[in-house]
């Protein structure tokens, strides 16, 4: 399945949630909400949804986050994960060290979802296996650095 058809499949299945979260809510809590979210739903059983500012992501946490679940579950007979965040959240890097094999299965996990051709793939981790082999963990705090200066954070 192309990356096109998977955005396509992810939007629909956000607008059949929205539309069964609609049926299930009053008027006003629905358009308080649930309305103003986003939502991305992936193919391995995972939904981020981002909402619009800090207060919002925690009110849908704590009041919606299993009904949210339970229609998926109602629509796909698929449980989920869902992840709720805010518009302009960054998530701080963490603070603790990896060894080698866990940073590159960090790396191909992310390939994996965003759904990376596989030869991008294989070219990616054999130079990361060389760069283990070129640069010490503090050198490679640079390539944070240049990544974070491109703004494509």
């Amino acid at each position: 399945m192309s990356n096109e058809e998977v955005s396509i499949l992810s939007r629909n299945l956000w607008g059949d949630v929205l539309a069964e979260m609609s049926r299930r809510l009053s008027k006003p809590s629905y358009d308080t909400w649930i309305a103003p979210l986003s939502g991305e739903v992936f193919e391995d059983g995972k939904l981020i949804i981002t909402a619009q500012n800090d207060l919002s992501k925690e009110w849908i946490q704590s009041r919606y986050k299993q009904e949210l679940l339970d229609v998926l579950k109602t629509l796909t007979g698929q449980n989920y994960k869902i992840k709720v965040t805010s518009v302009g959240e960054s998530k701080p890097l963490p603070k603790t060290r990896m060894n080698n094999e866990q940073a590159i299965g960090y790396m191909l996990l992310a390939c994996k979802e965003v759904n990376f051709p596989i030869e991008a793939v294989n070219q990616l981790h054999v130079s990361m296996l060389s760069q283990f082999d070129f640069y010490t963990p503090e050198e490679a705090e640079k390539g944070i650095e240049w990544f974070s200066k491109t703004g494509k954070e």
